[in-house]
Order: structure tokens, then sequence, then C-alpha cells
């Protein structure tokens, strides 16, 4: 049976915000110790020896601090598969990470590709025959190339869900706003709120984005990404 962690937030900005609280610091500390464990944050040896250090002081908020500046931080691993890409003629095994703006490609030899989320313009599910996601990608000025993963469908399912929350967060963040990161009670529900609150559920409400303007956001966004200096 496969388990996989689903942070709150995907972009690792989001971060500051969860530092400020005791459980959420601890959920990232605890994410931070098993992705070290899982091998896929790999810091120095001088690194590792702060990281030894505050972990036996107990300095969360420090500890996290300096993980950040690891390479692979704050990346959910969403499965393992083949990709056409680079070459578009083999099949490569890879290992797909997401998070940071990007999805990133491990490959079995350790060579490590990221794929930038503003540069998709759009990707398609196939779950009949082989479980494939394809991405339409800009791989270099006015040139989009289809990129296929092919893996499992629960993991098709996954990095799909993965690319949608990047793009969400980003359309959020271009706009100058942040995810709202609140607690919900499971048995809100049943509880009684008073006007005052009441009002401010509806108010907010108000401000959720319609589909078709996150669709027009995400055009904005692969727009872009059009202007991106390693093009």
């Amino acid at each position: 049976k496969q388990w996989y962690q689903r942070r709150v937030a995907i972009t690792a900005g989001h971060d500051d915000q969860l530092v400020q609280h005791n459980v959420s610091l601890h959920m990232l500390y605890i994410e931070s110790i098993s992705n070290m464990e899982d091998r896929w944050i790999k810091p120095s040896a001088e690194t590792l020896k702060t990281l030894k250090q505050f972990k036996t002081a107990g300095l969360k908020e420090q500890f996290i601090k300096v993980v950040r500046s690891e390479s692979m931080y704050g990346y959910m691993m969403l499965g393992s598969g083949t990709v056409d890409y680079p070459d578009q003629n083999s099949q490569e095994e890879i290992v797909v990470y997401g998070g940071a703006e990007k999805l990133k490609l491990v490959f079995k030899d350790g060579k490590t590709i990221s794929l930038p989320v503003r540069r998709v313009k759009c990707w398609t599910l196939f779950t009949e025959k082989k479980d494939v996601l394809s991405l339409h990608f800009l791989v270099m000025k006015d040139v989009l190339q289809w990129i296929n993963i092919s893996t499992s469908s629960s993991n098709v399912i996954l990095i799909s869900m993965a690319l949608q929350s990047i793009l969400d967060e980003l359309v959020l963040l271009s706009k100058g706003q942040q995810l709202e990161l609140t607690r919900v009670e499971a048995t809100e529900s049943y509880l009684p709120i008073s006007n005052k609150e009441r009002k401010l559920k509806e108010e907010r409400k108000k401000r959720v984005p319609s589909f078709s303007s996150l669709q027009n956001q995400e055009n904005e966004l692969f727009m872009e990404g059009l202007n991106d200096d390693d093009l």
C-alpha cells in the first residue's frame, strides 16, 4: 500500500505562515526529517551536523530555516514511471516530484530536469489502454512539445492535482494575494455562529474567483512564462 503526504500548500513560500504556529511548525519539521530519511533531501555533511544540533536542542524553527535552503525542500514525491523527454524516441525511468512552482523529473542516473509550471500550456490525462499524463510544454521560445509521463492511474491523478494546486497558488501570488491557511474544525457545521461570523463567511465566498476567471489568470501566467530568461 502506498501513502502520500499532502502539503496544505505546494509552493514553499507559504511556509512563512506555517512556522508561526506550533502545530504546523511541527508538521513541517516531521515532513523535513521524513524527506531526509527518504534521501530526496540530501544536506551536505556540514549542514547535516547543524541540523542534528538543532534537532537535539528541539529548535524546530531554526531547523526549518536551515533545511529550506536545500534544493528539494518542499517537494512531494508524486510517483515513478517513464518519460519521453528530452529524447522523444526513448522511455527513461523517472521519479516525479512537485513543488516550488515546478515539476522535477529525477532520472535513474541521478540527472534532474525541472519543468516550470508557468510554461505548461495545458495537460491531458489518458487512463484507458495506458495511464499517461501529457504536458504541452514550452521547451523553447515559440516551440511547444508534448511530454508524456507514463505511470499508474493513481499517480497520473496525483500529478494532475499537484499541477492544478501549484497553478492556483501562482494565480493568487501574481495578484498579490496569499493562500488562506485557516484551521477548520470537524464539527464546524454543528456549532452556532454569530451574525458577524456569518457575514464574514459570505464575504469570503464572494471573493472566490470563478472558474473562467481562474482560466484567464492561468493563461496570463503562461504568457509570463514566454519571457523566461532560459528560453
